[in-house]
């Protein structure tokens, strides 16, 4: 049984790498660039989400595609063009990484979200849908302000669940190895707890060792942030209204999804920040 990964150069597609590489478990990367592959996958193909021409024999001989990439305008055209292409090749099972944002009818991410998954719904091929919260990781591009001693996001006081990637990776890789179990599912997959953002920084002070204060910002300050790091203004508004579903009290289910699919428990926030504290504490 082969195993396609898209986006295998990504937060997940590198954490799935990991673990597929700890269990011995073979899996075609269909990357642009295998020079940029961080851990070495069992085979790399040329694949360009833009190039179509690619898709073909990237997808020869699949039996299951894992199907994620990056948030993009046109996300859904050319996703939905990557499921038209893996049926076309024989391709069985399609495990889609989407997003809680999928359900947040205001979310710019969550519309290209609802298109993919509706086109993967109608395809004929057999699906699993994985619908992650906000990433823990997500956290390491406010690195210079925590370690400086603020926490910021536009989150009030409202409560947000959080996941490891790592726990992202596990639910995906499980389901890949045993598609037939997870045949037409939709997972949402969190973390053990939802956080305010003084809990987030009291979490943040006890793994760097010095404190850490919440700091509740303006949306357009966050944007202007966001710019700042190198995002465009898509990327940045889809980000600011994410953070807004939140400040509406949208991201606070907690599932046991985890456990569920692999067995284990989610990593919590608090072990998550002491795994990390290292890179945190290098910015001050």
């Amino acid at each position: 049984m082969t195993i396609a990964l898209t986006a295998p150069t990504g937060k997940v597609g590198t954490a799935l790498l990991t673990e597929a590489s700890q269990r011995q478990i073979p899996i075609r990367a269909l990357v642009r660039d295998a020079k940029r592959l961080r851990v070495a996958a069992n085979a790399a193909v040329s694949f360009d989400f833009a190039d179509r021409t690619t898709y073909a024999r990237a997808l020869e001989g699949v039996r299951t595609l894992v199907l994620i990439s990056p948030p993009f305008p046109g996300q859904a055209d050319a996703e939905s063009a990557v499921v038209d292409a893996a049926r076309a090749a024989g391709v069985a099972h399609v495990i889609k990484l989407s997003g809680m944002a999928a359900n947040d009818a205001a979310s710019l991410f969550g519309e290209e979200l609802r298109a993919v998954e509706a086109h993967i719904r109608a395809s004929g091929l057999a699906w699993t849908l994985v619908r992650p919260t906000f990433f823990m990781e997500n956290l390491l591009t406010l690195a210079a302000p925590i370690a400086s001693g603020t926490y910021p996001a536009p989150t009030a006081d409202a409560r947000m669940t959080q996941i490891a990637v790592a726990d992202i990776a596990a639910v995906l890789l499980t389901v890949a190895t045993e598609p037939d179990r997870h045949r037409g599912a939709i997972y949402t997959l969190t973390g053990p707890t939802a956080d305010r953002g003084d809990e987030i920084a009291i979490r943040l002070s006890e793994a760097i060792g010095h404190g850490i204060r919440f700091v509740d910002v303006p949306e357009d300050a966050f944007r202007q942030n966001l710019l700042r790091v190198g995002a465009d203004a898509w990327h940045a508004e889809g980000v600011v209204k994410a953070y807004r579903n939140v400040r509406a009290g949208g991201a606070m289910e907690i599932t046991d999804d985890v456990r569920r699919v692999t067995g284990r428990a989610p990593i919590d926030f608090a072990a998550w920040a002491q795994r990390h504290s290292a890179m945190l504490r290098s910015q001050r």
